[in-house]
């Protein structure tokens, strides 16, 4: 998605740097076509291409430099404003990203060497893209994670386990084991137990099944462990919570 971004957020440095027209006409001569290459290799999180396009246009800037310090560091602006928008497009919070967008711009705010501008500026850029390739990875892992709980939510009454689970979403039992306690701070069977345990309450609340019906229909065997666990989760057996729901009923 696209963004608009505003200056405010900025130090008062590099808006000062925007606003000299000389500056910023002699800074459209910088090819647009770099700018482009560098903006798709940034938002695919290719940090080895993004660094040897980020030196070609460095050195492009370096060849104006005669332009003075100013230009260079209105180029570098725009190229932040780049890092961001790359960033938010890859689903970055914005105030997340305006933090590192703006620390790099005190950083050469009053830096006058050109070796250590570009040093901050390959931080800013290896930053950003660390940024974009955690993001991309934390939505890989949760889409196996979400597959496996939507095949958990129509499959629970049956004799599913780990095991059977990581097969259907193509991944590993250490990995989807990982995923579950990472992302869901529980165990793939606590899960599974409180999926069920969930969707027996409903069939309590229902009033159409008996006990030993409402156990064999979300995945227990045993009525009696089925019993056992359901207490555990509620503090009463599902025989005693059905009365209750019954004789509230009736009142």
């Amino acid at each position: 998605r696209g963004i608009i971004v505003s200056t405010s957020g900025f130090t008062h440095d590099a808006e000062k740097y925007i606003e000299k027209k000389d500056v910023k006409d002699n800074a459209d001569k910088i090819s647009k076509e770099i700018e482009r290459h560098l903006m798709q290799s940034i938002q695919n999180g290719d940090l080895y291409n993004s660094e040897q396009i980020l030196n070609d246009y460095l050195a492009e800037i370096l060849l104006k430099s005669d332009l003075g310090i100013d230009f260079i560091k209105v180029k570098l602006y725009e190229l932040s404003i780049m890092n961001l928008r790359a960033a938010v497009d890859a689903g970055a919070q914005i105030e997340e990203v305006s933090l590192i967008i703006n620390d790099y711009i005190k950083s050469i705010s009053n830096e006058t060497d050109y070796p250590k501008i570009c040093l901050h500026t390959t931080n800013l850029l290896e930053n950003i893209i660390t940024l974009i390739n955690k993001l991309s990875y934390n939505k890989k892992n949760n889409t196996h994670l979400i597959k496996a709980m939507n095949y958990i939510a129509d499959h629970y009454a049956e004799n599913i386990t780990l095991e059977s689970v990581s097969k259907k979403v193509f991944v590993s039992n250490y990995y989807l084991s990982h995923l579950f306690s990472d992302q869901l701070k529980m165990t793939f069977q606590e899960y599974l137990t409180k999926t069920r345990m969930e969707a027996s309450l409903e069939l309590i609340k229902a009033g159409n099944y008996k006990i030993m019906e409402i156990a064999e229909m979300v995945g227990f065997n045993d009525s009696s462990y089925f019993a056992k666990v359901f207490r555990k989760y509620y503090g009463t057996v599902p025989q005693t919570y059905l009365l209750d729901k019954n004789k509230i009923i009736s009142e």
